[in-house]
């Protein structure tokens, strides 16, 4: 097989092996990854899988180089071509210097990598990660719980007040529309509204449409725009005869919302005692001689709850470095494997650029010191005409120039 022809096989077979390894990496860094379809996730594997081929692109171009110039270098050795052992030297040399360092900065780089990854991840992080969100779960689930506890609360109220608004006009949706009925339910839910600490109070029919109610000064002032109400959950409310509580959102932020159905009595007592009466500004008890007869829900109870816009913001951002935090953890092995990859493909970087430059250097001292020796056989047989041409302007330039004036002068 020519000589060529041999180089050129095996720069190919040295090519395919490095293909080979690079598809291989790039396999099993496509299995590691987890399967999010996040749309940055996506653009970030993109270009992250881009960086690496070129680079791994890059480290075949210089490994291909490399392998070439070695199999010459071995061929040469072979054939005992004058500078080839020189060559080998040079090139050994220039490799030793560049790997120990470039390997025990991998190893170290490596450690540090690990070390970092563990500090990420480490319990105490996880654990300060977790109680964050606990912390915001909890303020908003209490929240939720109160708002939930508080409309309850105020349905009853409202059904042992009834009496006052059903003695003027009975058990209908008129009685709601009385002078006296209004000032009444409204100046109960204004009290209350205050005294809990609510965003807005508001008895609707089943339509939705409010018959009475109290709002913040902000609502009242159109500073805060409200939700119109859910006739889904007003619906749900008057047909399951329970509670519910849900959060709205609106233009200036979110709102928990509770919905609770009023239930009224038909028969309050057999002397017909009434179970509140009116003192001033407050409400009290009478007791009762026998149990009411409840009549079908008409009316819904929802109380407001304003999540204020730094609170809700604050929660957001607990939620989402949550969500990011457990999304990184998911990708720790991608990314230590991505990390070692850089670090192998740097390393591989390294090395093959200081092979190549052993190549060059050993090429630019041997082929002079060749021409040199050739030349010394040329003029031992006795041919004093043999010039050597002058290569650079170092000192092997200046020891080829002496030679060329030496053969000059033995000639003369």
């Amino acid at each position: 097989m020519p000589k060529r022809t041999k180089i050129l096989s095996l720069g190919v077979l040295s090519l395919l092996a490095v293909l080979s390894v690079s598809i291989g990496v790039a396999l099993y860094l496509q299995q590691e990854m987890p399967d999010i379809e996040a749309e940055r996730t996506l653009t970030s594997n993109l270009g992250f899988f881009l960086l690496i081929n070129l680079n791994i692109i890059v480290v075949m171009v210089l490994g291909f180089l490399v392998v070439k110039n070695l199999v010459k270098l071995v061929l040469d050795r072979r054939k005992n071509i004058l500078g080839a052992r020189l060559r080998s030297r040079l090139v050994v040399a220039f490799v030793g210097l560049s790997m120990i360092p470039t390997v025990l900065l991998f190893l170290i780089a490596k450690g540090m990598l690990e070390r970092g990854l563990q500090e990420w991840f480490s319990p105490q992080i996880v654990s300060s990660v977790d109680g964050a969100l606990g912390v915001a779960r909890y303020h908003y689930e209490s929240t939720e719980a109160a708002v939930y506890r508080y409309t309850r609360r105020l349905t009853q109220g409202l059904e042992e007040l009834y009496p006052h608004v059903a003695s003027a006009a009975g058990v209908n949706d008129a009685a709601f529309a009385q002078p006296e009925a209004q000032r009444l339910i409204e100046h109960y839910l204004e009290t209350k509204r205050e005294e809990l600490g609510l965003f807005d109070l508001s008895l609707v029919d089943q339509h939705g449409k409010v018959i009475a109610g109290s709002s913040s000064l902000e609502a009242r002032r159109n500073l805060v725009t409200l939700p119109g109400p859910n006739l889904t959950l007003v619906r749900r409310a008057l047909l399951n005869g329970e509670a519910v509580v849900n959060p709205e959102q609106s233009i200036d932020g979110e709102f928990l919302r509770g919905y609770a159905p009023l239930h009224y009595s038909l028969e309050h007592s057999l002397t017909g005692s009434l179970p509140y009466r009116r003192q001033g500004q407050s409400f009290s008890s009478e007791p009762q001689a026998a149990p009411p007869v409840l009549a079908p829900p008409r009316h819904v109870l929802i109380a407001t709850h304003w999540v204020l816009p730094e609170l809700a913001r604050a929660l957001g951002t607990v939620i989402n470095a949550y969500d990011d935090y457990k999304e990184l953890k998911s990708y720790r092995r991608p990314i230590a494997s991505s990390y070692i990859l850089t670090l192998v493909v740097v390393t591989l970087l390294i090395v093959f650029g200081a092979v190549w430059v052993g190549f060059y250097l050993a090429r630019d001292l041997s082929v002079p010191i060749g021409l040199l020796a050739e030349g010394t056989e040329q003029v031992a047989h006795g041919n004093l005409d043999h010039q050597i041409p002058e290569v650079g302007d170092d000192e092997l330039s200046v020891l080829v120039r002496s030679f060329n004036t030496m053969t000059a002068d033995l000639k003369m």
